[in-house]
């Protein structure tokens, strides 16, 4: 009784980890208009955002856990590929974005739950629980919804953008498993720690000279890449990467879903920008699929 208990409790604080890493990660289009607003390469605000959040975990880490800093030469390959991964996940979702419309892109992102999904049950041997196909169906179908691909008219479809698209969405359900594979050999901000430098090193590699003309950015600039750095990217995959501690693979990335609904009533409650009645559907489908999972506790 008692076992089973903690078991729901793990459970529990999993998915509240998981909802708020969503949270955190739905202020990325918000704090990126404004970036692009002031006329900010994104490329190079991926690389500093990156670079700003492994500078400061690192420090944090230093400071306070030092011995978290440790890891054994050996797995430093792995780590190089769980970063970088990371990192070509970003660029694909922005080559995505620059070639069609946003709900192209994310209706094409979003289909990245269902590949973790195959991918753990393939790799991992986590089971592929009627509750959680049934969980997935429905955030699948919501964020399409959310994403407005009832509408023709929003929709761009060409050979390029699928395989931009679906690359973005295997190389975030690769970057999940990663994850989930690092967390079980170290602690969770050790493993976030040297991620974030792969992928801060893979895209200073990329950005080249062009980083430095971020040195020009005003202050507000600044501020913006330091909100991106700290809360979005150091805060957010630092609860998701706890609540992989607790939550299989896959469940945790069907929770994830919830970040394009919390996005939208972002967009709603800072921008203006009205969710119509699909749409709220298609919201009401995601959180419906989220409750049920929890609902319906399974594999960790």
């Amino acid at each position: 009784m008692t076992d089973t208990v903690l078991s729901s409790q793990n459970d529990g604080l999993g998915y509240l980890q998981a909802v708020a890493a969503s949270s955190l990660w739905a202020t990325l289009s918000i704090l990126g208009k404004a970036l692009f607003s002031l006329q900010a390469d994104p490329l190079v605000v991926l690389a500093w955002r990156m670079i700003l959040a492994a500078v400061a975990l690192g420090l944090i880490l230093a400071l306070f856990r030092p011995r978290l800093l440790a890891v054994k030469p050996h797995h430093l390959l792995f780590f190089a590929v769980y970063g970088t991964v990371g990192a070509v996940d970003y660029l694909l979702y922005f080559y995505t974005l620059q070639r069609t419309t946003v709900a192209t892109a994310i209706i094409l992102f979003y289909t990245s739950p269902a590949l973790v999904t195959l991918l753990a049950a393939l790799f991992f041997g986590e089971r592929l629980e009627r509750v959680k196909l049934v969980a997935l169906g429905l955030t699948l179908g919501g964020a399409f919804l959310v994403a407005g691909g009832y509408d023709p008219a929003v929709l761009r479809v060409n050979g390029p953008v699928v395989v931009l698209g679906l690359g973005a969405a295997l190389m975030a359900a690769f970057y999940n498993l990663c994850a989930r594979q690092a967390v079980g050999l170290y602690d969770p901000w050790t493993a976030l720690f040297y991620a974030f430098i792969a992928s801060a090193l893979f895209l200073t590699l990329v950005s080249g000279p062009a980083l430095l003309e971020a040195l020009a950015y005003p202050p507000r600039a600044w501020l913006a890449i330091g909100a991106l750095a700290l809360g979005p990217t150091l805060l957010a995959y630092g609860l998701f990467n706890l609540a992989l501690t607790r939550l299989s693979a896959s469940r945790a990335s069907i929770v994830t879903t919830c970040e394009l609904v919390i996005t939208s009533l972002l967009a709603w409650v800072l921008l203006g920008e009205a969710m119509n009645g699909w749409q709220l559907v298609g919201g009401g489908l995601v959180m419906g699929g989220v409750i049920l999972l929890r609902l319906k506790p399974g594999e960790r």
